[in-house]
């Protein structure tokens, strides 16, 4: 899906050092909940057009998000893998780091890997084992 973080309010303010993505994330955000399914290691993934600087977090709950969050912020595009327990939904913010917004490309789906060292003689491409 498509999205855009340029007009959007600050609602989520994370702190410079933060246990979720390290880095700040003030700028505008927008939320989205993701459908998951319980037991599938499933990626989400966010990366930026034009090369501006988003966090990407997936949160327990909305009014807490430090209490329960996973993020990613350091690269280009931002990606988080995990395995949620139960079927529902992931509660997922695009922010902002430093004030940057602009348009991203958001997707979600199962991971079979992270790394090339899971993909037994493989590599790992877009979450998916290839070359084995």
């Amino acid at each position: 899906t498509q999205g855009d973080t340029r007009a959007a309010a600050d609602d989520y303010q994370l702190p410079d050092n933060n246990r979720c993505t390290g880095h700040d994330s003030r700028g505008g955000d927008v939320a989205f909940s993701v459908p998951v399914t319980g037991g599938q290691r499933t990626f989400i993934q966010a990366v930026p057009e034009q090369g501006w600087d988003l966090s990407l977090y997936v949160v327990g709950d909305c009014e807490s998000p430090l209490d329960d969050c996973q993020g990613s912020d350091g690269g280009l595009a931002e990606a988080v893998v995990f395995t949620p327990e139960a079927d529902g939904t992931a509660l997922v913010v695009v922010d902002g780091s430093a004030g940057e917004a602009g348009r991203f490309t958001l997707s979600w789906g199962a991971a079979a890997c992270e790394a090339d060292d899971e993909c037994g003689g493989g590599r790992c491409e877009a979450f998916q084992c290839v070359g084995q």
